[in-house]
């Protein structure tokens, strides 16, 4: 018996066969018993919903329309949001591949990489999004009103 620790495998490494470095799947199939259920998933995407630039945006369409056409502004946005979600979502829940993995087949693995750039930039984007709100607000609320925080 040996008490030597086996080296993780390494991207790339086709040699040793121990366990992924990156446990959140990122390349390969996310497999069951590793999956998380939809109670988990469904209190992250309500987390987006509730969100200061989302109710800040929304406070905006709702004074720029009519009730009606609201309504129907906001059915519309759902409708394509929900049905582009819902065949990403169930493609990932059958396959277990992750966006990442299904830009693959779909550009292949340099054209992916594009894919992972945008959403990445977007994560990037939104961060900014949420602190330059989260500052205007504080600003506000504190009435600090300087040059740098108004600047526009």
């Amino acid at each position: 018996m040996s008490s030597a620790v086996e080296p993780a495998t390494v991207a790339g490494d086709s040699e040793s066969a121990g366990p992924p470095v990156d446990p959140d799947y990122p390349v390969t199939p996310v497999p069951l018993h590793a999956r998380k259920p939809f109670f988990s998933l469904a209190v992250v995407l309500l987390g987006f919903t509730i969100f200061t630039p989302t109710m800040l945006a929304g406070a905006a369409l709702g004074t720029a329309f009519s009730f009606w056409k609201l309504m129907v502004v906001i059915a519309a946005g759902s409708a394509i949001l929900g049905v582009y979600v819902a065949m990403m979502g169930f493609v990932g829940a059958r396959t277990g591949l992750t966006t990442v993995v299904m830009a693959r087949y779909s550009f292949g693995t340099r054209g992916s990489k594009l894919a992972s750039i945008l959403l990445g930039g977007t994560q990037i984007g939104w961060y900014g999004v949420i602190i330059g709100t989260i500052g205007d607000l504080t600003a506000q609320a504190l009435g600090w009103d300087s040059y740098l925080a108004r600047r526009r």
